[in-house]
């Protein structure tokens, strides 16, 4: 979801030196079922998401922390936010991201797979494309090393 926002802002301001897309897509469609799942058995939900969100090569301690914090929030929060995602399409607006972008993916991201990061890529013209080996969708905390040196090279560079 943070992906859409700030590519939202990309497209609405011309004048960002730099844009940085973690784990996102130009379009976040979310399955039926999904969402019916979590109204209907949040936890389990959750724990499915927390299990998605990060490598099988992590530490597993890291999906339940994560669960646990995600189980935080009300249940309606959570799918608001989800609906919100399978609403978001920028699809056919990518080309008009302007500024420079980075785009970080965690290699085993299942939320949003390495294909929409190469998707973005290929669309956003002033883009760099950096994937995480041994990261899911948190690849923040995951491999919070390796994500941080991306970012302040990016960052450096602008």
């Amino acid at each position: 979801m943070g992906g859409a926002i700030a590519l939202e802002l990309a497209l609405g301001n011309q004048d960002l030196r730099g844009l940085v897309l973690v784990g996102t897509g130009g379009r976040l469609r979310v399955l039926p079922e999904f969402i019916s799942e979590l109204r209907e058995n949040y936890e389990k939900a959750v724990r499915l998401i927390a299990s998605w969100s990060v490598s099988p090569r992590s530490d597993p301690i890291i999906v339940d922390r994560l669960a646990d914090d995600l189980l935080k929030v009300k249940a309606q929060v959570t799918v608001g936010d989800f609906l919100a995602c399978d609403k978001f399409d920028r699809m056919n607006d990518l080309e008009k991201v302007t500024c420079r972008t980075l785009i970080v993916c965690g290699e085993d991201d299942k939320m949003t797979p390495e294909k929409y990061s190469n998707y973005l890529r290929e669309k956003i013209r002033n883009s760099k494309l950096e994937i995480i080996p041994g990261a899911g969708h948190i690849v923040m905390v995951e491999k919070h090393r390796a994500f941080n040196q991306a970012v302040e090279r990016f960052v450096a560079s602008l």
